[in-house]
This record gives structure tokens, sequence and C-alpha cells, in this order.
């Protein structure tokens, strides 16, 4: 499951509509791993992957692996560690690039 918010932001991190696509379905994949966690908690992570990723698919691929198996490392990277709404005022400046 992907936050609706994320599913927005995505084309704006990964303009590429090839990329965006592979992005959609690997942070559905993370999503689907620790709904079972807290439904609060996929969204955090997913943003925490796109942040740390910042475009570039390489490094996206990077976060996917390394959130499966250490997910505090993607959330300390992406300045998420330590507050659990902080993902929110990042999407929040990301959506304004929408408007």
């Amino acid at each position: 499951m992907i936050d609706k918010d994320i599913l927005l932001i995505i084309p704006v991190c990964f303009p590429n509509a090839e990329n965006t696509n592979y992005v959609k379905k690997e942070l559905k994949r993370v999503g689907e791993i620790f709904i079972k966690r807290d439904d609060s908690f996929s969204p955090r992570l997913q943003s925490a992957i796109i942040k740390s990723a910042d475009g570039n698919i390489e490094k996206f691929d990077y976060y996917v692996n390394l959130a499966i198996i250490d997910w505090r490392d993607i959330l300390m990277n992406a300045g998420f560690g330590f507050d659990i709404d902080k993902h929110n005022d990042w999407i929040k400046e990301k959506l304004k690039l929408i408007k």
C-alpha cells in the first residue's frame, strides 16, 4: 500500500515515467512487508526511501534493499529518525511543487 500523497510526489521525485512505475511497484512491495508493523509506519519509511534516493534510481534500489535489512538507517539518513511526523512536512513541501 502507498499513501495517496506519496503517489502524487513520486513523479516529482522521479520524473521519468518508466522510473515512476518502477518506484511505485517497489514502494508497494516495501509497504506490504511493513504494513504488519503499523499502518502509519509504511508512509514514513517509503518517504525516507524517496528522499534518500534524491531522484537517483540506483540509490533508490539501494535504499529499498537496505530498508528491508535495517529500516532504521533509512529513517536516520532522511532525517525522520527522531520525529515520527517529520516525513509529513517533507511530503507537504514536495506537494507544493505540484501546485
